[in-house]
């Protein structure tokens, strides 16, 4: 939970001081939910479930309010009962972000945040030797997707969640789950005027870097145990318009996990760190941004057969620095969470 209360500290900076409209959504969903392995897809079963979020909606004339087109921050806990699902049912929560679909569109939004999910028959809790995908009852939750707005008071929901532990314990297969949902909304809903936004000048280039040490669980089990990591990222991101940025991140890390490989394999390889490149998008919402990228490990040891890796990472901004958590995975494996801490440097 302590995560959680991470998260919030994030979101709650930019909800004070603005003006809001606030609503709550209560929706009904159908699922399917698909293991995160090919190879156990004959586990797939269908759910069913329930969402209810509440909504902040900015209000205010800041440049950011105003390009989102009045984007919402919204907190969505959910109960899903899959009859013949192999960790039984899932509870949830996911602090979220939400925001115009497309400028001058406010009918169609999509929306993104993470969260915990909690598994009422997780391998630990059962003892199922079977149950490969989720084994702590406790688990991470990253909700995305869209949501249409039929009237003043309907709504219409696709949307994709991921869950799994992050190797914190195995076994982690992880779940996967295609959602659709059809909600109600309470209290404000009155419609925002779509606004034009000011031609206001703004820094375009700017350079940075991150620090984000973690801690990594080997996905080799004769290794079974936690393991330190660091990560050093050299940034440069160009801004389209004051909250919407495109870059490339250079990332210098390595994981005191390839230590144990050394000695249990009895091998060497040149170089003793990783070496690796990403093109990189970045949103902001006040002083809340969310920073995305997928790229390819250039220099890896021979023991690493993955070439391509993704972070997601929220972050609090003020000054020049910023703090957050991100999600460092090679091709959808996640290798470990980092907690970061960075500074930006305008350019012109």
């Amino acid at each position: 939970m302590r995560r959680v209360s991470l998260i919030l500290c994030f979101l709650l900076p930019c909800l004070s001081g603005m003006a809001q409209q606030k609503h709550i959504e209560v929706a009904v969903n159908g699922s399917y939910m698909m293991t995160n392995n090919s190879s156990y897809w004959g586990s797939n079963a269908f759910g069913f479930g329930v969402d209810a979020a509440w909504w902040y909606r900015t209000t205010g004339d800041a440049w950011w309010m105003l390009r989102r087109q009045h984007p919402s921050f919204g907190i969505k806990v959910s109960y899903e009962h899959i009859p013949d699902g192999i960790a039984g049912d899932r509870f949830g929560i996911v602090g979220l972000l939400r925001g115009s679909f497309l400028p001058g569109v406010d009918w169609l939004e999509w929306n993104i945040g993470p969260g915990f999910s909690l598994y009422t028959k997780s391998a630990k809790i059962t003892g199922d030797k079977t149950n490969v995908f989720i084994s702590s009852a406790l688990n991470c939750l990253i909700d995305f997707g869209l949501t249409a707005h039929l009237n003043e008071r309907m709504t219409l929901g696709a949307r994709l969640l991921h869950t799994s532990n992050g190797m914190l314990s195995r076994p982690n297969q992880g779940l996967n789950y295609i959602q659709l949902d059809v909600g109600v909304k309470f209290g404000d809903t009155e419609k925002l005027p779509l606004v034009e936004c000011p031609d206001t000048s703004f820094v375009r280039h700017e350079l940075g870097f991150t620090l984000s040490p973690g801690v990594a669980m080997t996905r080799y089990e004769p290794l079974d145990g936690y393991y330190p990591c660091y990560d050093l990222s050299l940034n440069y991101l160009y801004y389209v318009d004051p909250v919407v940025a495109f870059g490339v991140t250079a990332d210098l890390w390595y994981s005191f996990v390839d230590n144990e490989l050394k000695k249990r394999y009895n091998v060497e390889w040149p170089v003793p760190c990783y070496l690796s490149v990403m093109p990189t998008a970045e949103g902001f919402w006040g002083p809340v941004s969310i920073k995305a990228g997928m790229g390819a490990n250039l220099l890896t040891s021979d023991l690493i057969g993955i070439k391509i890796y993704e972070r997601v990472g929220v972050y609090y901004n003020w000054n020049r620095h910023y703090t957050g958590v991100a999600i460092h995975a090679h091709a959808g494996q996640i290798m470990f969470i980092e907690w970061s801490w960075g500074m930006r440097f305008a350019m012109c």
